[in-house]
């Protein structure tokens, strides 16, 4: 996968949060909004109409060399804002 496909798909789940809502404790929907695994996924699959687990999984693994561990924990850690969470994105995306 491409630096150019990563940047994409966090650009993808970015605008899913800061359009929809950030959430924490699941998925989420566009009437809820999402957390950041539920933005990607939608992104991937909903959007993008690719389900291969491995373009997901390689993004994450990027977005992790950022959070220092676990996305999933990292999105629902307490305290934790939208704004920290479009930082993160961004961070990652400005690095590409």
């Amino acid at each position: 996968m491409s630096k150019k496909q990563i940047k994409e798909d966090l650009q993808g789940a970015r605008d899913l949060i800061e359009k929809h809502g950030w959430r924490q404790g699941d998925l989420g929907t566009i009437t809820e909004g999402f957390c950041i695994l539920g933005a990607l996924d939608y992104h991937l699959v909903v959007v993008e109409h690719d389900a291969n687990v491995a373009r997901g999984e390689r993004v994450l693994q990027y977005l992790e060399s950022f959070t220092g561990g676990d996305v999933v924990s990292w999105n629902d850690l307490e305290g934790r804002t939208k704004e920290d969470v479009l930082d993160l994105f961004d961070r990652a995306i400005e690095s590409l």
